[in-house]
């Protein structure tokens, strides 16, 4: 989350938070690939499991959620594997929820000044 802790201090005075943009987009934009990847491993589509993957993997990074780009990169690996990928998809999961925490705390402090 370094990265945007950089950013926030590039940020004008005056202007919309493009901080906080990033922020709405990730959150939103990963919501909508985990739906995707959820029903993906259901269906065993190996195929959309390593794109929605993928796509979370260079979202994650670039906003310095490394453990999520982590466990993406392992999702696109091991996406064949019928019995991992929704143990994988859990974990990513839960690392999206412990970032959707900090991201919103990073929002409020943004608020604020």
């Amino acid at each position: 989350m370094l990265v945007l802790s950089h950013l926030t201090s590039l940020q004008q005075p005056g202007k919309p938070s493009f901080v906080n943009n990033l922020i709405n987009l990730f959150i939103e934009g990963t919501t909508k690939n985990l739906s995707a990847l959820r029903k993906a491993a259901a269906e065993a589509n190996p195929v959309v499991i390593r794109r929605e993957a993928h796509s979370i993997k260079g979202s994650a990074g670039n906003i310095g959620a490394l453990q999520m780009a982590a466990l993406c990169q392992e999702l696109e690996q091991k996406a064949h594997l019928n019995s991992e990928a929704p143990i994988l998809i859990s974990q990513l999961e839960s690392a999206f929820g412990r970032v959707v925490k900090v991201l919103e705390s990073m929002r409020q402090k943004d608020k604020e000044h």
